[in-house]
């Protein structure tokens, strides 16, 4: 039996950055194939196990992305629904190889402003056979830009008994305004966090506010106190602020480019700039979040600031997984990063 190949050359055979294309119909359309898909994708990147995180870019392209695109608000429960779906798969997939670390970004071609096939060090994109014809079309572009051509990794089609699509319960805008009178898009939107180990729910969050966006995006992140650091569970290692900042605006700039304005500022307290920005419209937190939203809102009538509208994100396991929400939740956070980073030093 031939002896296993040394680590440092598993890893040179390995895929490390991959592009993933999904085409939907419409942005409701059924995602058996596309989870097949990622499934996939990550498999790919991790087996066997990685020795630094892969990355997954999914470049998404739909007619509603294009057709939408001035009217967000339409599309804002089918947009964080998809999201939600498409994360959680890839966030099970990964966690189920125990490789939780995969960076995986959802961008949504056209919407971006850039075009996310002229990526450099790529080492090619995962798709069906009929994809050949995709491959040579994303060549050509390629090559008038000098860079190297990309493979395809063909997957075979995918048994439809065995894909479960995730559970979404799409949450409607909380808003301060009834439904008629909400505006088509919003012009300054925010949203706040710790963004610690930027992850999919992070990932989730920031896309969504973006995509309700048309002029700025305000984003808070919190200046731990060192008493709040404390106590924070495997604290050692967490982020330093500087890095979260950083991370938030590079997503920010993958995600949609220079189509907007993004204000990424540290912030001491949950409030942050709606204490006192009356330019700001909408807010976007998660469900856990939303009476913290709701104190936004109390604060901002008490200085005679318009309140905000206010949107959640949430997001269920899939059905396949047998993970409960709660268990979910624990997935996709920073504190479970944390947890697994202090025990790869303990095994090292």
């Amino acid at each position: 039996m031939p002896s296993p190949l040394p680590q440092s050359e598993q890893d040179q055979r390995r895929p490390h950055s991959l592009l993933l294309p999904l085409s939907l119909p419409t942005l409701s359309s059924t995602l058996t194939r596309s989870l097949n898909l990622i499934t996939a994708s990550i498999t790919q990147l991790c087996i066997p196990k990685p020795t630094s995180p892969p990355q997954l870019t999914i470049i998404l392209s739909s007619p509603d992305l294009t057709s939408t695109t001035h009217t967000p608000v339409q599309k804002w429960g089918e947009i964080q629904s998809l999201l939600c779906k498409l994360y959680t798969a890839a966030s099970n997939t990964a966690y189920g190889l125990h490789v939780p670390l995969v960076n995986v970004d959802i961008i949504f071609e056209g919407w971006c402003g850039y075009d996310p096939w002229l990526a450099e060090d790529v080492d090619g994109f995962v798709g069906y056979p009929e994809d050949q014809v995709l491959l040579a079309t994303v060549n050509v572009r390629r090559g008038k830009d000098n860079l190297q051509h990309l493979h395809l990794i063909e997957i075979p089609e995918p048994d439809i008994a065995d894909i479960d699509e995730p559970i979404s319960n799409p949450s409607p805008p909380l808003s301060s305004t009834t439904a008629g009178d909400r505006p088509a898009a919003y012009d300054h939107v925010a949203l706040g966090g710790t963004f610690d180990h930027l992850h999919s729910g992070h990932k989730i969050l920031l896309t969504a506010a973006a995509w309700l966006t048309r002029t700025r995006l305000v984003c808070g992140v919190m200046d731990l106190s060192p008493d709040r650091l404390s106590r924070k569970k495997a604290s050692s290692k967490m982020e330093p602020l500087e890095f979260r900042l950083a991370n938030v605006r590079a997503f920010l700039n993958r995600i949609r480019g220079t189509k907007i304005a993004y204000d990424v500022v540290p912030i001491s307290d949950e409030y942050g700039p709606t204490r006192y920005d009356a330019t700001l419209q909408a807010i976007v937190g998660s469900a856990e979040t939303l009476k913290g939203c709701e104190a936004v809102n109390t604060l901002r009538k008490e200085q005679g600031l318009n309140p905000l509208d206010i949107y959640t994100i949430n997001v269920i396991s899939p059905k396949s997984a047998n993970v409960d929400r709660d268990n979910m939740r624990l997935k996709i956070s920073s504190t479970a990063i944390r947890q697994y980073l202090e025990e790869q030093d303990r095994n090292t």
